[in-house]
């Protein structure tokens, strides 16, 4: 079992690896060619398309994974009815946003009209997680490995090429977004080949509705918890401060892609040995989870070290660089990899609404601790209120899994 996880993890591993290298070799041109004031608008309209993108998909992809496992000739009809809640979801918050888009962007110092160009965007943030979920359920590892690769590599270059040879503004950064999401977003076709496809029905919408709104408010607030930080420092500080911040997120993340690629491999050997009562399997999963909780954390370590000796060489001996909100940000890349390898309890054993209170409480508890210690700390306050409800989050999953796995029957 530890062996398939393995082989299975190192498609996930290069791919994943491919995203990070992609978005780590920008740092170096970005931090050189844009200023920090402008690189926060970049982090800033990323913010908004990724929390757009958790509303519009009323927790859809989420659901699709666990129903891929229990569902057989309904499947297609729940996967179409999908993609048809997530449209007419996107359709109504365009349309909301045209009547209080300007007041709302306002408040984070954004122009109208890049956060409704963000708000468009986020249909194909939605369309690529639910490719993401379905390969993943799939064990379709080396479909993954090319998907990520392609989409990673056309917004990398689209990128630089804009950067070095056309204009030095922080716009063509969404250019190349664009770009890798449209891409990305087109292997939707090979997924619908697969799973096939039909009518939605309003059945199985009413359904998905009912089991994702809970899903909705569970990643809508731990999107936000991510992206807090960024907004109050936006409100509270400047834009430069969310430059000089996002960068170090950025540096951080690359251990969130590594968990998160340890959790693609976990998550479907968690849905098929959950359910058995055979106390050989249920021991499986604790020693993969284990495994890793031990990986990711030896590769935060990993990264930490190289980022704090080679920062300069990274951002450039002229960007501001602050080596303790990137420590603090870095653990809690680690501890949020940790979190969501607990999660897949919550789903299996339909306790959703359980997990919206926990992570609603999360997105809480990040707010005020940011925003009262981001006017007198700043970067480190914004950092520490990340950490603080992410261990929250962890702790609260920890408990709840113990708590199913003592409510089973296992026999030997």
């Amino acid at each position: 079992m530890i062996k398939k996880f393995l082989h299975a993890v190192s498609y996930y591993a290069v791919g994943n690896a491919c995203v990070a290298l992609a978005g780590f070799a920008l740092i170096p041109f970005m931090t050189r060619l844009i200023d920090a004031g402008s690189l926060g608008y970049i982090f800033l309209f990323q913010a908004i398309m990724v929390l757009a993108s958790s509303v519009i998909g009323i927790g859809g992809q989420s659901v699709l994974q666990n129903l891929y496992f229990k569902t057989d000739t309904r499947f297609s009809t729940y996967f179409s009815s999908v993609l048809t809640n997530a449209f007419i979801a996107w359709l109504s918050l365009n349309l909301l946003f045209l009547f209080i888009g300007d007041w709302l962007f306002r408040l984070v110092g954004m122009e109208t009209s890049y956060g409704m160009l963000a708000v468009f965007f986020s249909l194909f943030v939605f369309v690529q997680s639910v490719i993401h979920t379905m390969l993943q359920a799939m064990s379709e590892a080396k479909k993954y490995l090319i998907m990520v690769v392609c989409a990673a590599g056309a917004g990398f270059l689209v990128t630089i090429i804009l950067l070095l040879y056309v204009s030095q503004v922080w716009q063509v950064r969404i250019i190349g977004i664009g770009v890798g999401l449209l891409l990305s977003s087109a292997f939707i076709v090979l997924l619908v080949k697969k799973v096939g496809i039909s009518k939605p029905k309003l059945r199985e919408m009413k359904e998905l509705v009912g089991i994702g709104h809970p899903v909705v408010v569970h990643s809508f607030a731990m999107l936000l918890i991510n992206q807090t930080d960024k907004f109050l420092l936006a409100n509270l500080k400047t834009s430069v401060d969310v430059g000089v911040y996002g960068v170090s997120s950025q540096l951080a993340s690359v251990v969130t892609l590594f968990g998160s690629t340890l959790s693609m491999a976990y998550a479907p050997i968690l849905y098929k040995k959950i359910n058995s009562l055979v106390k050989s399997d249920q021991n499986d999963i604790v020693k993969i989870r284990r495994l890793c909780m031990l990986g990711v954390t030896v590769f935060g370590l990993i990264i930490m070290l190289i980022v704090l000796n080679y920062h300069e060489l990274i951002v450039g001996s002229k960007f501001p660089f602050y080596a303790t909100p990137f420590i603090l940000l870095t653990f809690s890349s680690v501890v949020f990899s940790w979190y969501f390898l607990y999660a897949g309890y919550f789903y299996q054993f339909k306790q959703t609404k359980l997990l919206a209170l926990i992570s609603s409480s999360i997105a809480v508890i990040n707010i005020i601790v940011s925003y009262m210690l981001i006017p007198e700390y700043g970067l480190v306050g914004a950092a520490i209120g990340t950490l603080v409800s992410y261990l929250f989050g962890w702790l609260c999953a920890y408990l709840f899994s113990r708590k199913c796995i003592r409510s089973l029957r296992l026999s030997d």
